[in-house]
């Protein structure tokens, strides 16, 4: 997801910083969001009616990644200059890749017997894990060590998949 030709806290009136208060989020969102909406301008020239179309989509754009931790963050490190789209296996590190590849295969092995105490145990400890390696970017973050956090950035991905492979396995299970 490519936000760098925006800064959504900018348009969001909010501080750019990793923790945000999604109550004032939302309420910014809400109060722009009525400002601009293309609905407003049905009566205006064809050239402003696109305009307001295109401000929308933008803040709504803007709303969906603020809102999300992993946007967030990929957004706090696009508005220094990072692309965090290229990444090497090589910058990350090696124990991590492996226990990412042993936790999916346990998840494939809980699926396959049905247990689904075993997948929310698994959901746990990677909510935990999300916990730990989101402070270790608010770190890096506040101490401007970008590449650092961009790092601790492709290790919430794998997380965040991860956690919602959790997820679509005990919708599965549910579904059976």
């Amino acid at each position: 997801m490519n936000t760098s030709n925006h800064n959504y806290f900018t348009l969001l009136e909010l501080t750019p910083e990793c923790e945000i208060d999604t109550l004032v989020l939302e309420k910014n969102f809400q109060r722009l969001q009525s400002l601009l909406h293309p609905d407003r301008f049905v009566n205006a020239d064809a050239t402003r009616r696109l305009l307001a179309i295109q401000q929308s989509s933008i803040l709504n754009d803007g709303y969906k990644i603020l809102k999300s931790p992993l946007h967030r963050a990929e957004h706090l490190l696009q508005l220094q200059g990072i692309d965090t789209s290229v990444h090497k296996q090589i910058q990350l590190d090696g124990k991590f890749l492996i226990a990412q590849m042993e936790m999916r295969e346990d998840l494939e092995n809980l699926l396959l017997q049905g247990n689904a105490k075993g997948m929310i145990f698994m959901q746990k400890e990677v909510k935990k894990e999300i916990t730990s390696v989101w402070a270790a970017f608010k770190i890096q973050i506040m101490a401007a060590t970008y590449m650092a956090a961009k790092a601790q950035f492709h290790k919430l991905q794998f997380l965040y998949r991860l956690h919602d492979e959790i997820r679509a396995a005990e919708d599965k299970l549910l579904d059976t």
